[in-house]
């Protein structure tokens, strides 16, 4: 699996691409954090770029009432099933000023008091330094070191076996959790493409 491309301060991942649907070019794309920022307008560069398609496009449409399962998109340049399959496993960039714009146009901006707790949710919201972390299918991650803001999603930095891990604290990732033991479900290849691996 490819490796993501250095992130550039001014931009952040805001959604992976799960599945095609339809034969019209439809997406449906797994947000990144709580917030709500994909909506027609927004500017997105896909990464890693396909070879020969659509690299830099716009979403057209999103509507986040897809049985829950993601946010129902369409981008532009992107008009049959050809082409949305290509952009399967991949992820959606956006500039840090658009995503901070859908927060506002969502009006679910995080405070300064809680912002910790509704990006970790109800549960996790009690996390600590030491909680220890593992996957359902990498098994140990480490214990929990710290929690870094982020312009959509707080980000779990976790130390272990496979070196010092930065996960999204989203809620797509977590199977169980309690305040000792957090169990994710992490997308196939994710250490791997972010540059982590098992230390000897």
């Amino acid at each position: 699996m490819q490796n993501l491309p250095p992130r550039v301060p001014e931009y952040d991942l805001v959604a992976e691409i799960s599945k095609a649907k339809g034969l019209d070019g439809q997406l449906v794309a797994l947000e990144m954090g709580r917030l709500s920022v994909l909506y027609p307008g927004l500017e997105v560069w896909v990464v890693p770029p396909v070879l020969d398609g659509v690299r830099h496009t716009v979403v057209t449409e999103a509507s986040d009432d897809f049985k829950k399962r993601g946010v129902l998109i369409r981008l532009e340049g992107i008009d049959e099933r050809t082409q949305a399959t290509e952009l399967v496993g991949r992820y959606l960039l956006a500039h840090t000023s658009q995503i901070e714009e859908a927060a506002q146009m969502a009006d679910c901006g995080f405070d300064a008091e809680d912002d910790t707790a509704a990006a970790m949710g109800v549960g996790l919201s009690l996390l600590t330094p030491g909680t220890a972390f593992t996957d359902v299918a990498y098994g140990n991650l480490g214990i929990l070191d710290s929690v870094k803001p982020g312009p959509a999603y707080k980000i779990w930095v976790i130390d272990g076996p496979f070196g010092q891990l930065e996960i999204p604290a989203v809620d797509e990732y977590i199977l169980e959790e309690d305040i000792e033991q957090v169990t994710l479900t992490l997308p196939r290849g994710f250490i791997e493409m972010t540059g982590g691996k098992r230390c000897e």
